[in-house]
């Protein structure tokens, strides 16, 4: 069904090899998108200088393998526009570059369908790479009659689409929100061709993602468009659909707030992980995705975090490297320093949903998230402030330990950066399982703050804190 075209289209044509790049001016057509790593050899990209060039011809020598091959399957598709963003985004306009960022979503959205390089880790090796070789098993068809012809079966491969989602495509961190826009998907993998839409993933092979109405958060987590779909309109239908005045709620039929901080956790887990070229991109790279969510619930958001009034947005300050990882600083400020966006690296991100928090209690001394405001201080850019209610104590590093084996801690945590025991300034020591967040940047004097408590296998009542350093303004 034909939608609105984004700004500018690269038309394929119907024969000729060669092709243009086209101006909308606002019309409605049907076009396909592609979502794949540029990297490799000389790139033909569209810029200011070359923009009149462009509108005129691209040679088809000049295009990467791979969009010279999703232009050949999207010409015999008989799809006649293809969205290509090295090729649609002036690469030298900043102001066109943000205008583009913002109109992401709108984009892979309106897409008949997204063509996804999955495979390949730059433009040199296009969409149908070599294929490994399969195991066959050939049975006959009728045992008594060799001459009745066979049949071949293979092995399933049940780590497939695990690998999939670990191909260098969906290593970088602007695919995410690509994949999860696109309302149909085509993954090129090295193996074999897999297909994602709002209902699941299927294979070649037919085999296919779990449905995720059947277990929607396993520990194996991996960001996917039936996911989101799911969630959101588990969570959104008691919004959409509101009962009678005075009828019976059964909550277990709707999705929870708790099950849209998972889902985001979930996803900033994976995100954390993928690759940037530019770091200043870390949080513009989720910048459709956040925009879209915030349109759909409601709920404020503020430099990669939520703040829905809930207690679970406490849960998103709690972050700290995964494990057996280190995070480190980026060289320009992008984010606040409550922000996980602020720091590089895998993180482990404080999910209620996984299986070692329990259950959690409001305590009057727990944490209160007033407003994010924006703050300047006497040197430096504005940035925005995390204003909170709070107990404070102020504390001391006592002792390090490299034996973890007495405390209750999360099973993720990094243990090159721990200590358990801490001095507050009345002289009480205070243990448990307290982490910094950089190698460098270990302070000896800093703040506790309690966020909540929650019940460790429901028998040991454990708080959850945030250390803070005073800083001047």
């Amino acid at each position: 069904m034909p939608t609105k075209l984004p700004t500018r289209v690269i038309d394929v044509g119907a024969f000729d090899k060669d092709v243009k790049l086209s101006i909308s001016n606002g019309e409605s057509a049907t076009y396909v998108a592609l979502s794949h790593c540029w990297g490799g050899a000389s790139l033909t990209r569209t810029t200011k200088s070359l923009l009149q060039e462009h509108q005129h011809c691209i040679r088809h020598d000049n295009l990467s393998k791979t969009i010279q091959d999703a232009v050949r399957i999207t010409r015999n598709l008989g799809v006649r526009y293809l969205w290509v963003d090295s090729l649609c985004i002036l690469q030298d306009d900043e102001k066109d570059w943000e205008f583009e960022v913002k109109t992401m979503a709108l984009v892979y959205e309106g897409a008949c369908f997204t063509i996804a390089a999955t495979a390949v880790k730059d433009g040199t090796e296009g969409l149908f790479s070599p294929r490994p070789p399969q195991s066959l098993v050939e049975i006959p068809c009728n045992p008594m009659d060799t001459s009745s012809g066979s049949m071949l079966f293979g092995v399933k491969d049940q780590t497939a689409i695990s690998e999939m989602f670990k191909g260098p495509l969906n290593n970088r961190a602007w695919v995410l929100q690509e994949r999860l826009f696109s309302r149909r998907t085509i993954h090129f993998a090295r193996d074999q061709m897999y297909r994602e839409c709002d209902k699941g993933l299927l294979a070649e092979d037919n085999d296919c993602e779990e449905d995720p109405s059947v277990e929607p958060f396993t520990i194996d987590f991996l960001p996917s468009r039936s996911m989101l779909c799911y969630v959101l309109d588990s969570y959104l239908s008691k919004h959409r659909n509101p009962l009678p005045k005075g009828a019976a709620i059964d909550e277990d039929s709707f999705g929870t707030i708790a099950d849209f901080h998972s889902l985001w956790a979930r996803n900033i887990k994976f995100f954390s992980r993928c690759g940037l070229t530019n770091a200043s991109d870390k949080l513009p790279a989720l910048h459709s995705l956040s925009e879209k969510l915030t349109e759909l619930t409601g709920h404020p958001y503020h430099e990669g975090h939520w703040f829905d009034g809930s207690n679970l947005s406490l849960t998103a300050l709690l972050w700290c490297a995964a494990k057996g990882a280190s995070l480190k600083k980026v060289t320009s400020a992008r984010a606040p320093s409550w922000s996980w966006a602020s720091l590089e690296g895998p993180l482990k991100y404080l999910d209620f949903r996984e299986w070692w928090v329990d259950i959690f209690y409001a305590q009057e001394l727990d944490m209160k998230i007033l407003r994010v405001t924006n703050f300047k201080p006497l040197k430096g850019q504005i940035t925005k402030s995390l204003m909170l209610e709070a107990a404070n104590i102020p504390c001391s590093m006592c002792t390090c330990s490299g034996n973890l084996s007495h405390r209750v801690r999360p099973p993720e945590a990094p243990t090159n950066l721990e200590f358990d025991r801490v001095v507050s300034e009345r002289g009480e020591l205070i243990r448990g399982n307290f982490e910094f967040d950089l190698k460098e940047d270990q302070p000896h004097r800093f703040w506790i703050l309690p966020v909540y408590v929650h019940f460790f296998k429901k028998t040991k009542l454990v708080w959850l804190v945030l250390l803070v350093l005073e800083v001047p303004f």
